[in-house]
């Protein structure tokens, strides 16, 4: 699976790729102008996307992903409820709170996809 990571922190990123994402090949970003750029490379099976980023929200990616007609899955991976919704009204498809991030293959499952 070839997952698009968009986090700002990279020690966390590091780790949810090297304790959970390690068999995937996984491209990670810190800034949404980044990610749209990946994202337009194309070949991603899901985008795993924080709220809080350098350069805007999180949001503003997943809401130009579907303005892009993508159905791809989107997961928003803040450690906040409130950001998280924020993320699923903008378009994400679901969420894992990063608290418990150890859950990700079961929110990947009901997606569809397997970790």
């Amino acid at each position: 699976m070839r997952i698009l990571l968009v986090e700002s922190h990279e020690t966390f990123a590091h780790v949810v790729v090297g304790a959970f994402l390690k068999e995937h090949e996984v491209v990670i970003c810190s800034l949404v102008t980044d990610a749209q750029h990946e994202f337009d490379i194309g070949g991603f099976d899901v985008v795993m996307v924080d709220y809080d980023l350098a350069d805007s929200k999180g949001t503003e990616l997943v809401k130009y992903i579907r303005r892009s007609g993508y159905d791809i899955p989107i997961i928003g991976i803040s450690a906040k409820d409130e950001a998280n919704e924020l993320l699923l009204t903008a378009g994400a498809s679901d969420v894992c709170n990063k608290m418990d991030f150890d859950r990700i293959g079961d929110v990947l499952a009901k997606l569809g996809l397997k970790l």
